[in-house]
């Protein structure tokens, strides 16, 4: 299934591209015609982080080295060719993508038996870690014997370092240890009221306890200015400690790890947020696709309810539940009709005109650097104030696939809506790059990172490969899991197998993560069922600080483990350098002025001032028994006529009948629906003392773009007339309306065709000023043609269309 996915999708994974590159150097025809034109052009070639190599990428590399190792008299020896590979084979972590320690070694060694007099350079010295750290490391994986864990000793795999890891820094190093939280005893009274989801931690809970305390440890080192030891350039030097020294590893995107960044944010303490995120989880994007559904659909109450509550608007429970009320004396009808007009209305009146006049790219960019009236903050950055730096990544990405849904094809707010709800995308984020924020991540995420600060507080706990309902089988292949007790030989054999090599990648996963610190540590923990796993990465480190003789600490936990001292002095002292946030002058918080007269750009036929209801102004009135016989197609009805009345005055009119009732064959109708269009147009096109508008003198759907300057701004409208006729002393304009029933009066006509031509007749008014112009509604319902008199178009004051209520251009 999801290979035929892929390939309606006409897109490929990035399995794929290694699959298909190495089925070209190994497995296809031209596969020596290839690694030929290749070799050529390759003297080189380096392998880094090697260890994480799959058997796959492994094929690849010895197909573009084969020739490095076979005389050539068209080289020269004395320029050879490299095959450099550098890796440490207790970094592998990355077995979900095919990468084997054992396979790092085994092709290691297959290379310098093919070149005897290959280098095995061993590198054990650290310029990252101090010598505490170091310590620790050696005492875990060599002293305790951790290092049989990490590999299949068995088929006697040799470490690359089987020594002693060195330090270049000549600073200590600091390493804590607090007690692992306890669960807590189930003896609080509940609370009746409580509206917290059932599955919620509670705040009385091991994880969420060890949420709060890491997260208050953190903002008490930061206030203290607790000193830390760094490199700058070459040097050491002992300076406050900063939110960006400080990095927290996890094992996994759990509950945790949510508990900590909202702890974090809580306390006041810059926090990168998370480094991976999910777009259509996120409250931003939620909050955006609420008010998109709203201006669709202005009777949705749910939507524009969590539109008041979302950063867009900024309600609080109290006044929601006023305005949104149904009981007794409450409101009547929807949500948004029991609004009251003022600031908040205002606001998303702008927005519905913003969704029907743009596409979606512009509409949510539109709306987030939105000012709301009374504020100084646009939209943007009140989501970033209320969520945190994090939200302008999922921002950024969520305007880039608004920006892609234009570029394939014709754009729709509905249905970018509809795409973005059931697609899930996942980002992530660069958080190596970040600024002066705490970084929160996985183990996995931070390889090839470093802290000057690491927190381990994910560490009590032993993953199990027996949960997984599809188990790697060693021939190839997966075999389904079932439950213990009905599990043939084969299947417990898998699954031990499978468990031997969890175990053995977690100890390697432990060594990454000891090694991103630089010189000070904090491990840490709460108990799952009231223990702390045997064989976790807690009970590995609290054996191995015992057995490098730590001494005893006070935590808010009780009573940890020490090794090591906070730096007191480096190689020298420096103050703390200014902090890098500074306050912005108060202009940066307000919009723009105005660079001379502000253009507006808006359609003719949609000239709505920000306090109108626009479904009430657009919506055409229909009879109830108007469009009997026609039902979906009435608005068929209406294109027929309008193309035809196009199409027919250039025709000569004995012509005109015939090519009409061959139109109309070729259209979805029955003959009595047929009939009917084709009297209503030629009702039009007979009718008395208008000839002359229907003949080839005339035009018809003539583009009109100009400009009207007002007081406050410039109007810029884009039009197109149906029917246009210059005379030597006037000019007539005439709009096809189908609505059924037509208007009968002018106190019937729809005050926006009105302003519709008003605005017209004011453009060609610059075009033909010493003409009289004539403006007009051609109702082809009867057919009946009602020219608007002047002093009714003079009512028309295009000021009101130079407010927030227009898209600004």
């Amino acid at each position: 299934i999801y290979r035929d996915l892929k390939a309606k999708m006409n897109v490929i994974d990035f399995d794929d591209q290694i699959m298909k590159v190495r089925a070209l150097l190994v497995m296809a025809e031209a596969r020596d015609w290839v690694r030929y034109k290749l070799d050529g052009g390759v003297d080189h070639i380096l392998l880094d982080e090697a260890q994480d190599t799959a058997a796959a990428q492994w094929d690849i590399i010895k197909a573009l080295s084969d020739e490095f190792f076979q005389p050539s008299p068209d080289r020269d020896p004395r320029i050879p060719r490299t095959l450099f590979a550098v890796g440490d084979e207790k970094q592998s972590i990355y077995s979900f993508q095919g990468a084997e320690p054992e396979l790092f070694l085994t092709e290691l060694q297959a290379l310098t038996e093919r070149q005897t007099e290959t280098p095995n350079v061993k590198m054990s010295m650290s310029f990252r870690s101090t010598t505490k750290i170091l310590q620790l490391v050696d005492q875990v994986f060599y002293q305790d014997a951790g290092i049989l864990r990490t590999f299949d000793h068995d088929e006697d795999v040799v470490a690359s370092d089987l020594g002693k890891h060195t330090a270049y820094r000549q600073d200590a190093g600091l390493i804590e240890l607090w007690p692992a939280v306890p669960t807590p005893t189930n003896d609080i009274e509940e609370n009746p009221t409580d509206t917290a989801p059932v599955d919620a931690a509670g705040l009385d809970s091991a994880r969420e306890q060890l949420a709060q305390a890491v997260a208050g440890q953190i903002r008490d080192w930061l206030n203290q200015k607790e000193p830390v030891c760094v490199r700058e350039g070459k040097d050491l030097v002992s300076r406050p400690m900063r939110p960006g020294d400080i990095m927290v590893l996890v094992k996994k995107r759990l509950g945790f790890f949510d508990a900590l960044i909202r702890n974090l944010k809580q306390m006041g303490v810059p926090v990168a947020g998370a480094d991976r995120l999910n777009l259509g989880a996120s409250i931003a994007v939620q909050d955006l696709l609420s008010l998109a559904k709203f201006v669709l659909n202005p009777n949705d109450d749910l939507s524009l309810a969590e539109v008041l509550k979302s950063p867009i608007i900024g309600w609080d429970d109290q006044r929601l539940f006023e305005t949104a009320y149904i009981g007794e004396g409450g409101r009547q009808g929807s949500l948004w009709q029991a609004l009251p007009k003022g600031e908040c209305r205002t606001l998303l009146n702008t927005f519905k005109l913003y969704a029907s006049t743009h596409a979606p790219f512009e509409f949510f960019a539109r709306v987030l650097a939105t000012v709301p009236p009374g504020h100084t903050k646009s939209i943007k950055q009140r989501f970033l104030d209320r969520l945190g730096g994090e939200i302008l990544d999922v921002l950024d990405v969520f305007l880039s696939r608004a920006l892609a849904h234009q570029r394939r094809g014709a754009p729709s707010l509905m249905r970018f809506v509809r795409d973005t709800l059931v697609r899930e995308d996942i980002i992530k984020r660069d958080m190596g790059s970040t600024q002066n924020e705490v970084r929160v991540m996985t183990v996995h995420a931070a390889k090839g990172l470093e802290a000057p600060v690491v927190i381990l507080p994910d560490t009590t706990q032993v993953p199990s490969a027996g949960r997984e309902l599809l188990i790697p089988f060693q021939g190839g292949g997966f075999i389904v899991n079932v439950s213990k007790n009905d599990r043939p030989e084969i299947l417990q054999t898998a699954i031990e197998l499978r468990e031997k090599k969890f175990a053995q990648e977690e100890m390697r996963l432990l060594y990454v993560a000891l090694t991103r610190a630089e010189s000070r540590l904090l491990v840490c923990g709460f108990e799952s069922n009231h223990k702390v796993a045997e064989n976790s990465w807690y009970q590995w480190v609290k054996t191995a600080l015992e057995g490098v003789g730590a001494k005893p600490m006070d935590t808010v936990f009780g009573e940890g483990m020490q090794y090591g001292e906070r730096p007191k002095s480096c190689h020298q002292d420096v103050a703390a350098k200014p902090s890098e946030m500074v306050d912005l002058p108060s202009w940066t918080q307000q919009s723009a002025p105005t660079g001379g007269a502000h253009h507006y750009q808006v359609n003719p036929s949609r000239l709505i001032t920000p306090d109108e209801d626009k479904t009430d102004l657009l919506t055409p009135v229909r009879s109830p028994l108007g469009d009997k016989g026609w039902g979906v197609k009435r608005y068929l009805r209406g294109n027929i006529i309008h193309k035809l009345l196009e199409i027919l005055p250039d025709h000569p009119s004995q012509n005109r009948a015939d090519i009409a009732k061959a139109f109309l064959l070729r259209q979805p109708l029955d003959d009595a629906q047929r009939r009917e269009i084709f009297d209503n147009v030629f009702g039009v096109l007979d009718m008395p003392g208008f000839a002359h508008l229907f003949s080839k003198a005339a035009k018809a759907e003539v583009s009109l773009v100009g400009t009207l300057q007002t007081e406050s701004g410039v109007l810029k409208l884009s039009g197109q007339i149906d029917r246009l006729w210059v005379g030597d002393a006037e000019v007539i304009i005439v709009d096809y309306k189908s609505n059924r029933p037509p208007a009968k009066t002018l106190d019937d006509v729809s005050l926006v065709y009105i302003r519709q031509m008003a605005a017209y007749r004011a453009l060609l008014g610059q075009i033909y000023p010493q003409h009289k112009i004539k403006a007009g509604l051609l109702w082809t319902d009867g057919p009946t043609l009602m020219m608007l008199p002047d002093d009714l178009l003079d009512t028309v004051q295009f000021e009101a269309f130079t407010l927030e209520g227009a898209s600004s251009a």
